[in-house]
């Protein structure tokens, strides 16, 4: 592909209008920018049918690694891309509102001058861009391979290790029978490879070695962290894997199963061809050539440590059907939010919390939150974030029972819990922060990088959290809750018909803990039992 701008790839072919129904994803990545026009099944934005495919070339991962900054040229480059593809937003009738999502690679908060990209393309073009984050990414790449397992009922059934070499980072998740049970993330990405081997001087004679010396390092890593776990299967998928493999596929199905041997004679094409015959060849445009070779040998040496001679690797384009992914309404599946919570009980296990009771805080804190939605005006994403943050208030008594609230937030701060977002970890810390002592003022340590919506979000959430902890002060599971009504100044809380049950130490506990609800809502928490 030519990668000047005339050159505009496209697929579909949708009648063009003003339908409610369409909407538009606009995704900025490490080598082009590329967005999808499609037809959307409801509110939730599912797409259900492609109208239109475009991308351009962009080396924004090539300026990164070289030097650490996006170049003015690029960042001009990027506004005419975005200004070209409003032209075609307006043949859709889908100029302005908010039918058009913007979002860019995580590779961008590399760049020491992220922020002046992010803020000429909104001057330019009106169009918000959002930086997705690693945590973005870890549920994208998820949400990709869970419906390619979902489709491959026999691949579904193994022990499957999935690895996405992205541009920095190369994510690992072994699922088994369709239920992820362990996730690693490494710096190995493709251009982080590619641009490491390239400052050390190889020579294509032997950059094929070069590569594989460069990463076996992380290799290791791999293997010891998966030395106990049996693996039947590999599936790769990514940016580099997926063009190179399809070469080699006998036919139009939409997994391949590619023998290692044959990818490896590939590679050592690869390392020889010229960066014009390798976007020929496989149909990339020329600024994503550089990491071709590096995503591939990234994928051989998994795959061949684990002694397994092939790999499955999805046909098709990345690209399509990660901006598909992304622009559908799976993160709020069921499946996913499952694999959030286990992540979230890892985590408090890590840190020896009482299961028992981190458990049951997190059900109560969640009853609460369905039977008050009215009253809180809180998210589904927010529910989640509450139970995660009930499961793992208490880890900071690893360190200390003293101030041990405290140390639960700069724990979670400075953990990974899969599927969530460094914001979102952010707020998960900040709800435990508050399950005792103080409340949120804007002068606090990350309180005070929140906007006056969050702060009140995280108050809000840290109220929940608070009533539902002092609900079992005792830590021994007994009460339930029937259900939480609003009567005049109060929040009643119907804990049930209680046999041989003390609901004194409760009852005290809510009244030292019931002070940030009766801040946040303007209602004093009582306790009924019926």
């Amino acid at each position: 592909m030519n990668p000047e701008l005339g050159d505009t790839g496209q697929a579909g072919g949708g009648s063009i209008g003003a339908s409610l129904k369409q909407r538009a994803m606009i995704n900025i990545g490490p080598s082009a920018v590329s967005m999808i026009v499609f037809e959307a099944e409801d509110e939730a934005n599912t797409p259900i049918e492609l109208l239109e495919m475009l991308e351009q070339p962009l080396p924004l991962a090539a300026d990164i690694f070289r030097d650490g900054l996006l170049s003015r040229g690029t960042i001009e480059r990027c506004v005419r891309i975005f200004n070209r593809f409003q032209a075609t937003l307006s043949e859709y009738g889908l100029r302005g509102g908010n039918r058009v999502e913007a979002v860019t690679t995580n590779l961008l908060s590399e760049a020491d001058n992220a922020e002046l990209l992010l803020d000429r393309l909104q001057v330019a073009s009106g169009v918000e861009a959002r930086s997705l984050d690693d945590g973005d990414m870890t549920r994208l790449v998820y949400l990709f391979v869970a419906r390619i397992l979902k489709e491959q009922p026999a691949l579904n059934k193994s022990r499957v290790l999935a690895i996405h070499v992205g541009p920095g980072n190369t994510r690992l998740m072994l699922f088994k029978k369709g239920r992820i049970v362990q996730y690693n993330s490494y710096r190995m990405g493709a251009y982080r490879v590619a641009d490491a081997v390239e400052k050390m001087g190889s020579g294509s004679d032997n950059l094929l070695s070069d590569i594989k010396a460069h990463v076996n390092g992380s290799i290791e890593q791999i293997v010891g962290a998966y030395a106990n776990e049996p693996i039947d299967e590999v599936l790769a998928i990514g940016h580099e894997i997926q063009p190179v493999a399809t070469t080699l596929a006998k036919d139009e199905e939409p997994l391949m199963k590619v023998d290692r041997k044959k990818l490896s004679r590939l590679a050592k094409q690869l390392s020889v061809s010229k960066e014009k015959q390798l976007a020929e060849t496989y149909e990339v445009n020329v600024y994503a050539t550089r990491p071709l070779l590096a995503g591939v040998v990234c994928n051989l040496e998994v795959a061949g440590k684990f002694g397994l001679s092939a790999l499955h690797v999805p046909t098709g384009r990345f690209e399509e059907r990660f901006l598909t992914g992304l622009a559908g309404s799976d993160f709020a599946a069921k499946r996913f939010v499952h694999e959030v919570i286990g992540s979230a009980k890892a985590l408090a296990r890590k840190y020896a919390v009482d299961k028992d009771h981190g458990r049951h805080v997190a059900a109560l804190a969640v009853k609460l939150f369905d039977e008050l939605v009215e009253l809180t005006a809180l998210s589904p994403q927010d529910r989640l974030l509450l139970e995660v943050a009930g499961i793992v208030h208490e880890v900071g008594g690893f360190i200390s029972r003293r101030s041990h609230h405290k140390h639960s937030f700069y724990i979670i701060k400075n953990s990974e819990i899969f599927g969530l977002n460094d914001e979102e970890i952010t707020l998960v810390a900040l709800i435990s922060r508050y399950h005792r002592h103080g409340l949120p003022e804007a002068t606090h340590l990350f309180v005070s990088d929140l906007t006056r919506e969050g702060r009140i979000r995280v108050s809000k959430l840290a109220a929940l959290l608070r009533v539902a902890d002092a609900l079992d002060r005792g830590h021994q599971q007994q009460l339930q809750i029937q259900h939480a009504r609003v009567k005049k100044d109060q929040l009643r809380i119907l804990v049930g018909d209680i046999v041989n049950v003390s609901v004194s130490v409760e009852g005290l506990a809510m009244r030292a803990k019931g002070d940030l609800f009766e801040q946040v809502f303007g209602l004093e928490v009582v306790l009924e039992t019926g």
